[in-house]
């Protein structure tokens, strides 16, 4: 073998070294940026997703604005499920009552919206407000509405669609409230006056044990809960609660 064609050789040997590198490199870099793209993909879905679900019960400072979505977690959509009657979610309630293992409780005020019905229970000796529930069209569940204000009446409400909360009653004496009725109002104004203004009151505060609620109204229709701790003053709505249809007398 000649020393040219050595030379060649060597010089067809070294681009095709600098070729697969190149080629490598280019390989390397696009997979690179493959990978990339997809963890950014999965950034961009994952941020939002994370950001909209805000825990169902959280409950912001007096003064903080509230977060909840309108649509709560669990709730079935309106557009697939007719809402239900006010006989029915009365029924659906008083069933769900005679499952409690808790004598001498009853059905206070029932509103309906159209993704759901909302409810006070009372203790019959008292009339005194116990706890809160809500009936779920569809499958008629009846849930223990989340509030760990109340401490007298515990409930694990929150779960699937059809389950139903139970309820654990605190044997101790509950302190009474440092917050009056006049104050609750006041608190719930304030908070109406800054996130809220186009609602009103309407009704007298309802005391539970540890808390106050109050409704919201605008044009004669409830369109929000509000909650008032019994010692503190703190301040919450949920305005999650569907397209108001009426309320029982």
């Amino acid at each position: 073998m000649n020393k040219t064609l050595k030379i060649v050789l060597i010089v067809l040997a070294g681009l095709l070294v600098a070729g697969g590198l190149v080629a490598g490199g280019f390989i390397l870099g696009s997979a690179r940026n493959f990978v990339s793209a997809i963890v950014d993909r999965r950034v961009e879905v994952q941020v939002p997703y994370t950001t909209r679900l805000h825990r169902f019960n959280q409950m912001p400072e007096q003064g903080m604005p509230e977060i909840l979505p309108r649509q709560a977690p669990g709730f079935t959509p309106r557009d697939f499920i007719e809402p239900m009657t006010m006989d029915q979610a009365r029924e659906a309630i008083d069933d769900y009552l005679k499952t409690l293992d808790i004598d001498g409780l009853e059905i206070g005020e029932i509103i309906l919206f159209d993704n759901h019905a909302y409810a006070t229970i009372l203790e019959s000796e008292t009339a005194a407000a116990a706890f809160e529930v809500r009936v779920m069209p569809g499958g008629m569940g009846v849930f223990v509405e989340p509030n760990s204000w109340n401490l007298k009446y515990s409930g694990d409400a929150v779960g699937k669609r059809g389950l139903r909360g139970t309820i654990v009653l605190n044997p101790e004496e509950v302190p009474a409230m440092t917050v009056t009725p006049e104050q609750a109002l006041s608190f719930a104004q304030a908070y109406l006056d800054e996130y809220l203004p186009e609602a009103a009151l309407s009704g007298d505060p309802i005391a539970f044990p540890g808390y106050y609620t109050l409704r919201a109204s605008s044009d004669g229709e409830v369109n929000a809960i509000l909650h008032v701790n019994g010692y503190t003053g703190q301040t919450y709505a949920d305005r999650w609660r569907g397209e108001f249809v009426e309320m029982s007398e």
